[in-house]
């Protein structure tokens, strides 16, 4: 079980939450990802995930690789404040070039506004006791969802399936999903002993949150 439960802790660790969102939104509409043309779309989606994803995991190996952290898994809340602030910048540089980007649509940047308030509010709470960032990046996946849907009026979502078909599935139905998801992986962070109820219960509000603060300030 713990075996598994590490696998579904990677599979949804905090840096791959921007391209799951990217991904969900495409399946809602294509169009939506398309801002453009196609070349200018590769390029503001590639500089996004590598500013959100590859870079903030390099910044954390080389950490570690400095024994600035003790282990990439930061069991301990001192070792986080670190982490967090690099990552922090990252996603405020990529929050300032998406709002000022004429071609980008509003909401990319609500997701990355969103997203640095997460961050910034788990940084703030590390700084008195562990958070679990799993369930805040969950919580703002989920709400971030839940908002853009209904901002947009999106009904359905086209998932990719046997050859040139798609699955069309209720995005009520999605959101269900994404909850149950994040009590699943809630539960493998319990049963590795990462966090307490108290911990993930409060990320997930933080991530929530986050999300409906941007969704006021920004859409």
């Amino acid at each position: 079980m713990k075996q598994v439960a590490g696998f579904f802790s990677y599979l949804f660790h905090p840096l791959f939450l921007t391209a799951y969102f990217l991904l969900l939104v495409y399946w809602m509409n294509p169009i939506f990802i398309d801002f453009s043309d196609h070349h200018a779309s590769f390029l503001i989606i590639f500089s996004l995930l590598t500013s959100t994803i590859l870079f903030p995991g390099i910044a954390i190996f080389l950490m570690k690789g400095l024994n600035l952290i003790d282990s990439i898994h930061m069991r301990d809340k001192r070792e986080r404040v670190g982490p967090l602030i690099v990552t922090g910048l990252f996603y405020v540089w990529v929050f300032v070039n998406l709002k000022n980007n004429s071609f980008v649509p509003e909401y990319l940047a609500y997701f990355m506004l969103g997203g640095t308030l997460a961050l910034f509010m788990g940084f703030f709470f590390t700084l008195f006791f562990k958070v679990s960032l799993h369930t805040i990046g969950l919580g703002a996946l989920t709400a971030a969802f839940f908002l853009v849907k209904n901002h947009y009026s999106f009904s359905d979502v086209a998932l990719p399936w046997w050859g040139h078909s798609s699955l069309i599935i209720d995005t009520n139905v999605v959101l269900i999903l994404l909850i149950l998801i994040s009590g699943w992986v809630a539960t493998c962070r319990l049963l590795l002993k990462a966090h307490t109820l108290f911990q993930l219960y409060l990320g997930y509000l933080l991530g929530c949150t986050a999300m409906l603060l941007a969704y006021f300030i920004y859409l």
